[in-house]
């Protein structure tokens, strides 16, 4: 019986434009194959930190714009995903974001044990390096209506996935390392 590696996973998530997403760049810079899951929207209110992201990244990153089909997106993922070996990696950059949008604009309706479930498969049935990169549901209010499905999706992914590397940029001084 052939064991299967442990993934290294990682989940940083803070405030907005906190340098979570900037620092898991660099660090994974060493990787040969690199993927980059973007889930903002072309919204004209996130063009410009689109493009800053999209800057900073060199040609060796792959780059998946999410769609209104999760179901698609999780297909074509997996299948550029499938074979990769262990200098590769992936980085998820705003997992609220890409519910948010799938809840706003997907065709069948998604709950957040869907969203996470297709994650938690995604994920857990590869064998490279993971990047988890968000926005800490604590920065809404405890009323916003889906505060408790992005609290569950943290939990979940982490549990599930034993998830040990949790950075909580709202405590740490990572920034300071970013120069």
């Amino acid at each position: 019986m052939q064991v299967k590696p442990v993934n290294d996973i990682a989940f940083h998530y803070g405030p907005r434009k906190c340098g979570k997403s900037l620092f898991v760049e660099r660090e994974l810079r060493p990787y040969a194959m690199k993927t980059y899951i973007g889930t903002l929207s072309k919204d004209s209110k996130y063009i410009q930190t689109i493009n800053e992201h999209q800057q900073r990244r060199t040609d060796t990153w792959t780059t998946f714009e999410i769609t209104e089909d999760f179901e698609s997106d999780l297909q074509h993922i997996r299948t550029h995903l499938n074979n990769k070996e262990k200098e590769a990696a992936c980085m998820v950059d705003g997992l609220i974001t890409w519910f948010e949008f799938l809840k706003k604009t997907s065709v069948q309706t998604i709950t957040w044990h869907h969203f996470t479930n297709g994650l938690i498969q995604l994920i857990d049935n590869s064998n490279i390096t993971w990047r988890l990169v968000d926005v800490d549901p604590g920065i809404f209010k405890e009323s916003t209506p889906c505060w408790t499905d992005y609290k569950k999706i943290h939990q979940k992914l982490i549990s599930k996935l034993e998830i040990k590397k949790i950075i909580d940029w709202r405590y740490e001084q990572i920034q300071n390392t970013l120069d």
